[in-house]
């Protein structure tokens, strides 16, 4: 069954549809009076104009669309085939890689495995190369030395440093454990065809994995470089294709009534111009906190130049309601909100009742915690839309893989869509280089 929200935006008439179909769904109930009509109009030809620009694979950065094509990649029984010979003797994996390289990966393994993922059984992935910190990398060195563990390093080009040196380090630590056997525990996962990395796989004949040349980086979640160290988590990564392949069909048509990757992409837009300069993507559960980084990425990175883009900040909800959520409440009126939002499947969680019930508890005997964070959430959108703060909502029906498939996409087709409305090339991240040039000339490069 369909129902239909509808509502006037002044003279503007959009139709939400919700539907029971594990969709991606955007609620804009305390955004839309917020909006400008006339911003609107304008911006709907603009949807229409970018759009046009993915469907033709033109425009700026249209060379790497690659992207497009990923959910429905062949070669995905060949990874879930080597990552389960991996886990036959391994109990860990090490992931070298920095960016979108690492951040799909984690943002749904964290997000699928829960808080103390690290605290339980099962096979477990460790992460390196994403930082420079001498003392992160000799601890965990010496925690791996009496592990079983297997490598695999991720980078397109090869030579960017944090991962380049790092693997180094690791696989000279792989070496000293297990001798010529080592290079059965390395995976290699970069261009296909050229590149450091690419030569030094072909020379010691490590396992290698491809991620398209017309694939940049932060969009390369859903190719080998996010999917092996999924599926070595145990993560059905089948399923995560699933759920992107159909959130691709659904984001194919240009009609805002049930594209809410496009809707999504024009309300940031139209609040970019009236004035707001911060969007802050808000999570309620510590284990999304890498979610949060890959959004951040994915909107920051292709955004964020030509003295263009919302800064993009994030927030773990109901935690930093008691630091920055008072600035939110009553700071500068620059910034707006995108809640993101799932309900558990299941709440064992339940408040006891006590007595003689000094805390004055017991009026919630009964209710789950999941029942007590969904109110903090709609009192928060309540609260901050009354104090001048636009929110919406992105939500999903669980959090499972078929679903976070279909959330990676929705989030990549909202940011290609958005950077052509800005005027920018989504594709490119040339401010990243600024510090490279200058690291490598300070090392004597």
């Amino acid at each position: 069954m369909v129902t239909s929200i509808i509502y006037n935006i002044d003279m503007v008439l959009i139709v939400l549809y919700l539907k029971s179909m594990g969709e991606v769904i955007l609620h804009t109930d305390y955004v839309r009076d917020f909006i400008d009509s006339k911003v609107w109009s304008q911006l709907k030809d603009e949807i229409v104009r970018a759009h046009r620009l993915i469907e033709m694979r033109s425009g700026p950065g249209s060379e790497f669309l690659g992207w497009l094509d990923l959910p429905y990649q062949a070669g995905v029984k060949e990874i879930i085939h080597t990552a389960n010979r991996l886990r036959e003797d391994n109990e860990l994996l090490v992931v070298v890689a920095i960016g979108g390289s690492m951040l799909t990966a984690r943002a749904v393994i964290h997000a699928l495995l829960g808080p103390l993922y690290y605290q339980t059984d099962g096979h477990k992935v460790y992460y390196a190369g994403y930082n420079l910190d001498s003392d992160y990398h000799m601890r965990l060195m010496e925690f791996l030395k009496d592990k079983e563990f297997a490598l695999c390093v991720v980078s397109k080009s090869g030579s960017t440093i944090e991962p380049a040196v790092t693997f180094r380090m690791l696989r000279k630590l792989l070496e000293q454990k297990y001798g010529k056997k080592a290079r059965n525990k390395i995976v290699v996962i970069t261009d296909p065809q050229r590149g450091p990395l690419r030569k030094l796989a072909q020379t010691y004949g490590y396992t290698t994995f491809s991620i398209p040349p017309n694939v940049g980086g932060r969009f390369s979640g859903l190719s080998p470089a996010g999917l092996f160290p999924m599926a070595f988590a145990g993560v059905d990564i089948e399923a995560l294709l699933e759920g992107a392949r159909d959130e691709a069909q659904r984001t194919n048509k240009l009609d805002l009534d049930t594209n809410h990757a496009y809707l999504y992409a024009g309300i940031r837009n139209a609040l970019y111009r009236q004035g707001k300069k911060i969007e802050i993507f808000v999570t309620f559960a510590p284990h999304l906190y890498w979610l949060n980084k890959f959004w951040e990425q994915m909107f920051a990175e292709s955004e964020g130049k030509a003295g263009k883009g919302l800064y993009a900040a994030t927030a773990q909800f109901t935690m930093d309601l008691h630091s920055i959520g008072q600035w939110i409440q009553e700071g500068e009126r620059t910034i707006f909100e995108t809640f993101f939002w799932y309900k558990p499947t299941s709440d064992t969680t339940t408040i006891p009742v006590d007595q003689p019930d000094i805390e004055a508890l017991n009026y919630l005997h009964g209710k789950p915690l999941s029942y007590i964070n969904e109110n903090a959430k709609l009192g928060t959108q309540q609260a901050h839309k009354d104090g001048g703060v636009p929110n919406l909502e992105i939500s999903i029906d669980t959090l499972d893989p078929y679903h976070l498939g279909r959330f990676i996409f929705f989030i990549q087709k909202s940011v290609a869509i958005s950077g052509h409305i800005l005027g920018v090339n989504p594709f490119n991240q040339p401010g990243v280089e600024a510090y490279k040039k200058n690291m490598f000339q300070l090392l004597g490069r």
